[in-house]
């Protein structure tokens, strides 16, 4: 479940730019002014495109990265600590030479 307060209006925001990217003048925006000029900062939002700075925010690159990390902690429950530790225990024995994983 995604964190109450700042994180969900940062998720709200990303989401928003992403799904359905809102104008500057918006009322979104203006409702959410303090958020979209931190992300916009932040590069995770931009007004930036082909032709230059416009009216629209939309989701950078980086934004979207973002807002799916914020998806997956809200998908992941237990099972999200195996599969870090199987991850983790994978690299270290890719590192120490066992393409496996195994200690064989």
């Amino acid at each position: 479940m995604v964190k109450k307060g700042r994180w969900k209006t940062e998720f709200v925001v990303l989401h928003r730019a992403w799904s359905d990217p809102f104008t500057t003048k918006s009322d979104f925006a203006r409702e959410n002014a303090d958020m979209v000029a931190e992300l916009g900062f932040s590069q995770l939002i931009t007004t930036l495109d082909a032709h230059g700075f416009g009216p629209i925010w939309k989701i950078t690159p980086l934004g979207l990265e973002v807002l799916w990390n914020f998806l997956d902690l809200e998908d992941d429950d237990d099972d999200t600590e195996e599969e870090d530790s199987g991850h983790r225990r994978g690299s270290d024995d890719l590192r120490n030479g066992n393409e496996r994983g195994g200690t064989g």
